[in-house]
C-alpha cells in the first residue's frame, strides 16, 4: 500500500439560518475517509495465510435540517434529510475458491466492492404538556444500496438491488412517560414504548429478508427518597473553607499577572449504591451547535 493511502485532507462546510428565535435551519456538506488497510486471512482448507490489502474508502455526506423549540419548550420538533455516498466501500466477503467448481469458504476477508449510498429522512417530535408528562414520536425513512460492483469475486452483491444489511426502510418509535410524586419524597415513573421496524436485509443474500415486526414495551421504575441532612450548613462550611468571600481579591491579583480566575459552586446528591451508572453525552450537531445530554435518575 502506498503511504498516501493512509492520509487525506477532508473538508466540512455548513451554514445555518435563524428563521425565528426558536426555529433554526441548516445545510452541511462533509467528507469522510477511511485509510487503506491490510489483513492476514487464513484459508480454512489449506491453512495458508495471505495478505489482503484494501484501498481508501471515501464518503461524501450532504444534510439539511430544521430544529424548532416551540410553545415555551412544550413542543420540540427536529427534521433531517441526508444523502451519503461512498466510493471504494469496504466490506467483508466470503473467500471464494474455484478449482474448477466455485464455492464460498467460511473465511471472510475485506475488499473494496464499489460505490454505495444511504439516504433518507428523520423526524422527531416531543410534546411536554406538563413537567410530569412527556410524549415522543420518531419516524425514520432509509434507502440504502450498492450502486456499482467493481469486485469480480463478489457474486452475491447485485448493483441496484442489494441493500445494506440491518438497515430497515422504515422505523417508527412512539413513547409516553408519566411521573408521579410519592409521599416519601420519591417518584414513581411509568413509561410505554412502541417500536415498528419494516423489512430489512439480514445480510447481502437477497433471499434472507426479515419480515417487519413491532414491539410494545413498558417500564415502571420506582423512585428513591433522600435521607435527611443539614444541607444549608454544609454549604456555608464549604464556602468558608474555600474562602469564597475573598475570591474577588484573588481574581484581581490574577488579572494583574494576565491570568483569568473563576469559581463555581454546585450541589450534588448521590446514592451510595445506585443500580446503574449515570451517563453524559455531548452531541455535535451539523449546524454547529452542541447538545449536552445528561442521563440522571430520580434522587
Amino acid at each position: 500500500l502506498a503511504l498516501n493511502s493512509f492520509a487525506k485532507t477532508t473538508g466540512r462546510v455548513s451554514a445555518k439560518y435563524q428563521f425565528t428565535k426558536n426555529i433554526m435551519g441548516y445545510v452541511s456538506y462533509a467528507q469522510g475517509f477511511n485509510s487503506g488497510n491490510a489483513a492476514y486471512v487464513t484459508n480454512p482448507e489449506t491453512g495458508v495465510a495471505a495478505l489482503y490489502p484494501t484501498k481508501p474508502e471515501n464518503l461524501d455526506n450532504k444534510e439539511i435540517g430544521l430544529r424548532a423549540d416551540l410553545a415555551d419548550g412544550h413542543v420540540r420538533f427536529n427534521a433531517t434529510l441526508f444523502n451519503s455516498e461512498w466510493s471504494q466501500i469496504v466490506i467483508n466477503t466470503a473467500m471464494r475458491i474455484c478449482d474448477p467448481t466455485c464455492r464460498d469458504l467460511t473465511a471472510l476477508y475485506p475488499q473494496n466492492v464499489g460505490s454505495a449510498h444511504a439516504k433518507g429522512a428523520e423526524f422527531e417530535l416531543t410534546l411536554v404538556p406538563t413537567d410530569k408528562l412527556t410524549f415522543t414520536a420518531n419516524l425514520g425513512f432509509l434507502n440504502t444500496g450498492y450502486d456499482k460492483i467493481t469486485a469480480p469475486s463478489v457474486t452475491t452483491y447485485v448493483a441496484g438491488k442489494t441493500e445494506f444489511s440491518q438497515a430497515p426502510d422504515k422505523t417508527i418509535n412512539l413513547g409516553v412517560q408519566k411521573e408521579s410524586d410519592l409521599k416519601n419524597g420519591g417518584t414513581f415513573t411509568t413509561r410505554f414504548d412502541y417500536t415498528y421496524v419494516s423489512q430489512y436485509w439480514r445480510n447481502a443474500d437477497p433471499t434472507l429478508r426479515v419480515v417487519y415486526y413491532g414491539n410494545l414495551g413498558s417500564g415502571i421504575p420506582a423512585g428513591y427518597s433522600d435521607e435527611s441532612g443539614d444541607f444549608g450548613t454544609s454549604l456555608e462550611e464549604a464556602l468558608e473553607l474555600a474562602d469564597y468571600a475573598g475570591f474577588e481579591a484573588r481574581r484581581a491579583e490574577s488579572a494583574k499577572r494576565g491570568k483569568l480566575r473563576g469559581i463555581g459552586v454546585t450541589n450534588t446528591i448521590e446514592r451510595s449504591s445506585p443500580p446503574l451508572p449515570e451517563a453524559a453525552e455531548i452531541r455535535f450537531d451539523p449546524s454547529g451547535s452542541v447538545l449536552l445530554a445528561v442521563g440522571t435518575k430520580s434522587q
